[in-house]
């Protein structure tokens, strides 16, 4: 006697819906892993201890102060938001920090401009950033250092160097590379493959122009900091010693700091490899060639040198530098209290609201 089989029974179309309301579902739980509804929701812990990588209290206590603070209260006298954010303790100087900007000669005219009256807009802040890109340049007369200009001829000659060839063309020809719609524009294709050149000697030139500093801090263009709470972590972490830190990545079973979240590294971790050998990112040229990604490029050979990128970040349902946009950060009680240092992927729009809100904020706050 065979076996009642329900399935072969049905209309066609009714085993198509059933499919797509299978497939929905799994797409709503994926949705719903990835925004953490399905992470446990006990009081958040401390990260750690500041003589350990990773280290930011959130005791009891100040998850209280801080689930308070959601409570609304009457708006308090405005005062300075520059002088507030110049004034507040952050428990690292930014004298002792460098920021290394990537940007490419297609994307400078529609990414950094927002940036520089923003995110890198307050000088006490960001004292010391270095600006690096495919062409040389000039931002609010701030020099964009051409990072490729120093590497090898043999470099140079390959296909992935198209762009680079080109663009200086097009800048002698008094063209732009910006894309903006307008007359005048001219695009040139090709600017991924170059941009896995730049990691290397970024950080080479860094260390030699900027050496002895406690944090060398990697942004992309675009990427946007809150960098009294950066600055506040570093704070408790060890530069002495040779650390990476940086959301993780992973390819081909190689695990690595993600570029696009921002990473740093540390002084004792900069001195131990391109301060060492000022050859160091010349003598890696080849292996970058072979890849596909600078920062996996970068992760790879400070590991060669000694340097890993620090674990003890990992896990917990929540990245301290992460790599999503603003339309894909999920919210709720399993994170709210938890540190946030960037946001990844923002438009120019996305970059001024960021800035008005933060400023806004720490004068409600007074901090």
């Amino acid at each position: 006697m065979s076996r009642f089989n329900l399935w072969a029974f049905l209309p066609r179309h009714s085993k198509g819906y059933l499919w797509i309301s299978f497939l929905v579902a799994i797409y709503i739980v994926m949705v719903l892993s990835e925004n953490g509804i399905f992470e446990p929701q006990p009081p958040l812990a401390s990260f750690g201890n500041p003589t350990s990588c990773h280290g930011i209290d959130l005791t009891t206590s100040n998850q209280q102060k801080c689930l308070a603070s959601q409570t609304p209260t009457t708006p308090k006298p405005e005062i300075d938001a520059q002088e507030a954010l110049h004034t507040e303790s952050m428990g690292l100087d930014p004298k002792d920090v460098v920021i290394l900007v990537k940007t490419g000669s297609t994307a400078i005219w529609r990414r950094m401009p927002a940036h520089m009256s923003t995110t890198l807009g307050n000088s006490k802040l960001t004292p010391n950033v270095l600006y690096y890109s495919d062409s040389p340049d000039d931002i609010n007369g701030n020099p964009v250092i051409d990072v490729l200009a120093n590497v090898s001829a043999t470099l140079k000659s390959s296909p992935d160097f198209t762009l680079y060839q080109k663009a200086k063309y097009v800048a002698d020809d008094n063209l732009y590379l910006e894309s903006g719609s307008m007359e005048g524009d001219y695009y040139l294709p090709g600017g991924w493959r170059l941009d896995k050149y730049k990691f290397l000697p970024m950080f080479q030139h860094a260390a030699l122009a900027m050496p002895g500093k406690k944090w060398y801090i990697y942004m992309e263009d675009d990427n946007y900091f809150f960098w009294s709470t950066l600055y506040a972590w570093l704070a408790t972490l060890n530069h002495t010693s040779p650390l990476m830190v940086g959301s993780p990545a992973f390819r081909l079973g190689e695990d690595f700091a993600h570029g696009g979240s921002g990473f740093a590294i540390s002084g004792a971790g900069m001195e131990a490899t391109f301060g060492k050998d000022p050859k160091l990112a010349e003598r890696w040229e080849q292996y970058a060639k072979e890849q596909c990604c600078g920062d996996q490029v970068l992760s790879h050979v400070l590991r060669e040198s000694g340097v890993e990128r620090c674990k003890e970040l990992d896990g917990g349902g929540w990245a301290a530098l992460q790599s999503l946009p603003t339309w894909r950060i999920g919210f709720g009680r399993w994170n709210w209290c938890s540190p946030i240092m960037n946001v990844h992927k923002v438009h120019q729009k996305d970059i001024s609201r960021l800035h008005v809100f933060e400023r806004d904020f720490k004068v409600k706050m007074e901090v």
